[in-house]
């Protein structure tokens, strides 16, 4: 990992934006890729600002619509595999793990009645220690509409890519540290949402499922 990493920090000196974008596009397909190193590093090597004005100029444009859309189609790739393929996998593998099509689909009815999950993508999607594929995945699994995907969760992205080019450009060398300590957390999070996650479905399956039963009534 730490390889690749030099590698994108090469590119990015190399081949500038057209580094960047390629850089951002990977860190959202390859999970373990540190989203805040490349961010913050684009932002450190590609903002040259001597004022914070001018260097809000350069992360408006064109570090954010390069950023984004890196980041973006890296999350279609995600939610396209995650809306299509989800079937296929829960059919598959789901009796082995206690979780049922029927279930699925009920939980997908639920949210559709719900008007915070467009909401909740933006926010988590700005978040910097918050993985963004976990958002394309789930959205995906929900089967969020299109649209509201990629309206909400580059609304989010673009706050993203504006702390983390702005952190980059004020901190210079010291990107590196600050960006670390930004994925140790993320890493934390990542694993405490998923065991949480986990163990509630395992302890109120029935609950989940009279919710289910319910919200398709």
């Amino acid at each position: 990992m730490t390889e690749l990493m030099i590698w994108l920090e090469q590119i990015i000196r190399s081949y500038g934006w057209g580094g960047f974008f390629v850089g951002t596009l990977l860190e959202e397909i390859i999970l373990p890729l540190p989203s805040s190193l490349i961010m913050m590093g684009g932002g450190f090597f590609l903002i040259h600002a001597d004022s914070a004005i001018g260097a809000l100029r350069q992360v408006i444009f064109p570090f954010i619509p390069v950023g984004l859309g890196g980041v973006m189609i890296g999350s279609l790739l995600w939610y396209g595999l995650a809306y299509w393929g989800e079937e296929f996998t829960v059919k598959r593998v789901g009796k082995y793990i206690g979780i049922s099509w029927d279930e699925v689909r009920g939980i997908e009815r639920y949210f559709k009645k719900q008007h915070t999950d467009e909401w909740m993508l933006l926010a988590l999607r700005a978040i910097p220690i918050f993985p963004g594929a976990l958002t394309a995945i789930f959205s995906g699994l929900i089967r969020m509409p299109l649209r509201k995907f990629v309206v909400f969760g580059s609304i989010g992205t673009m706050i993203r890519l504006a702390l983390m080019g702005s952190m980059g450009w004020f901190f210079q060398e010291m990107y590196v540290v600050y960006a670390n300590r930004f994925e140790d957390i993320s890493t934390i999070m990542t694993i405490g949402m998923i065991a949480c996650i986990t163990a509630a479905y395992i302890f109120f399956k029935k609950r989940i499922h009279v919710m289910i039963t319910r919200s398709s009534s």
